[in-house]
């Protein structure tokens, strides 16, 4: 069954664009803390960091698309059944509620696990579903 996206999403930016999450999954806006690198992982695993106890992997949306900058110091946590992570934020534009079904960007991939794009103010926005974007990165390896 296809995920329906007729939910409130948490909308932020990073130098690739904007993205949104469902707020069900979005915790927290943090401070990311000295990242430690992990030996062969692919460049979009920026490192990892602890966060209350856990071991959170910073994900860099704008290395997946190419773009190469600085992630900041500020990540959103993402919370699913399937793991946790967090995305370097630039901006958060807040809570939105985005209309109707969206299509995903591609086949294969990460982009197979984002939807859009979604207009939320004057922004193109692009879904991204955590449940298979996680599955995703287990599986992803670089160059891909």
């Amino acid at each position: 069954m296809e995920p329906s996206f007729a939910a409130v999403h948490l909308v932020f930016s990073c130098p690739a664009g904007w993205f949104a999450v469902p707020a069900s999954v979005s915790a927290e806006i943090v401070q990311v803390p000295e990242l430690v690198r992990v030996p062969g992982a692919p460049e979009h695993v920026r490192g990892i960091f602890h966060f209350r106890g856990e071991v959170i992997p910073l994900i860099d949306l704008s290395q997946l698309f190419g773009v190469h900058a600085e992630p900041g110091r500020r990540a959103l946590l993402v919370r699913s059944d399937k793991g946790n992570l967090a995305l370097p934020t630039q901006t958060v534009l807040g809570l939105s509620e985005l209309p109707g079904e969206l299509e995903p960007m591609a086949s294969s991939g990460f982009r197979a696990h984002l939807r859009g794009p979604a207009q939320v103010k004057e922004h193109s926005v692009f879904v991204l579903e955590p449940a298979g974007f996680l599955e995703f990165l287990g599986t992803a390896r670089a160059g891909q």
